[in-house]
C-alpha cells in the first residue's frame, strides 16, 4: 500500500511540474530571459557539504550565477531520511531535498511542498519530498539518476549531486579508544573524537562530482556540521585529492 501510494505521488507531480514547465516555456516575459542570461554568465561554482547549512547557502548564491553544483553528504541516519534508508536501502534524501528547494526558482513555495510531513498512519514523520524521491528512485533504479532527474524537473538554478551513490556510514574513534558508528553517535561525542572515517573506506564519488571539481572557479565548503556535514565529503580519497589538485580557491565557511 505504501508503495503504491509513493509510486501514485511521484506520477502525479512528475506530470504535474512537466506541464507547468512547459506553460512557463511558452511565453517568457522579457526581463525574465534577461536575468537568466546574467545569471548563467556568473560564476562556476561547487558547494560542498550539507544539512540545513548548504541549503541555506545555495539560496543566497543562486541570485548571482546559475553555475551552481551541491555536492550533498549522503550519512545522514535521523528523522525520515533515517528511516527511508533502513527499510528502502536508498540513500538518505533529506539534505538532497533541501538543496533541490533552494535552488528552485520559487523556493519558499516548492520548499513548503517539499517539507510537508505526514502525521499519521504509515507515512507520519515522513516528508513529501523525501517520498517523492523515494519514488523516482524505485522507477529509475538509482538514487543518483533519481536526483538527476528532479534536478530537470525542477528548472533549478544549478544542479544537485549527491558526493556519492554507494551506501557509506560515518565511523569514529573517541580518545577513551570507544568506536562510534553513524552520524549521529559522531555528533555525540563530537568533543572527544580522535579518529573518523568512512566505511567502505574505498567508496567512490560520482563521475559528475569530478567533472564539476574540474569546472570549478570557486570551491566552497560548509557552512554546517564540520564533523557530519563537510567532513564525510573530504573522506572519500578520489574526491579528496581531486580538490586538492584543483587550482580553484577553496573556500571554508565556519559557523562559529
Amino acid at each position: 500500500m505504501l508503495t503504491a501510494f509513493i509510486l501514485g505521488v511521484a506520477t502525479t507531480l512528475i506530470i504535474l511540474f512537466m506541464f507547468g514547465r512547459l506553460k512557463l516555456k511558452s511565453g517568457k516575459p522579457v526581463i525574465e530571459r534577461a536575468i537568466n542570461r546574467k545569471l548563467s554568465e556568473g560564476a562556476y561554482i561547487v558547494a560542498v557539504g550539507g544539512g540545513t547549512g548548504l541549503s541555506t547557502l545555495l539560496r543566497g548564491i543562486k541570485a548571482f550565477t546559475r553555475n551552481i553544483t551541491a555536492v550533498v553528504a549522503v550519512t545522514d541516519e535521523g528523522g525520515s531520511s533515517g528511516r527511508l534508508r533502513n527499510e528502502w536501502g536508498m540513500l538518505p534524501p533529506g539534505d538532497v531535498r533541501n538543496c533541490i528547494a533552494a535552488l528552485a526558482e520559487n523556493d519558499s513555495e516548492l520548499k513548503r511542498i517539499l517539507d510537508f510531513r505526514f502525521d499519521r498512519g504509515e507515512l507520519a514523520g515522513h516528508s513529501l519530498g523525501n517520498l517523492l524521491l523515494l519514488a523516482v528512485t524505485e522507477m529509475s533504479g538509482d538514487f543518483a539518476k533519481a536526483v538527476e532527474i528532479m534536478n530537470h524537473l525542477l528548472s533549478i538554478r544549478g544542479r544537485v549531486l549527491p558526493v556519492t551513490d554507494e551506501g557509506i556510514t560515518l565511523m569514529g574513534k573517541t580518545r577513551e579508544g570507544l568506536t562510534v558508528k553513524g552520524e549521529l553517535s559522531i555528533s555525540e561525542h563530537g568533543r572527544t573524537l580522535k579518529e573518523i572515517w568512512l566505511e567502505p573506506q574505498n567508496a567512490k564519488p560520482l563521475p559528475d562530482v569530478l567533472s564539476a571539481v574540474d569546472d570549478a572557479e570557486v570551491i566552497l565548503l560548509g557552512p554546517g556540521s564540520l564533523f557530519t556535514s563537510v567532513i564525510p565529503n573530504l573522506l572519500l580519497p578520489d574526491f579528496a585529492q581531486k580538490l586538492k589538485e584543483s587550482p580553484a580557491p577553496k573556500i571554508y565557511i565556519s559557523t562559529s
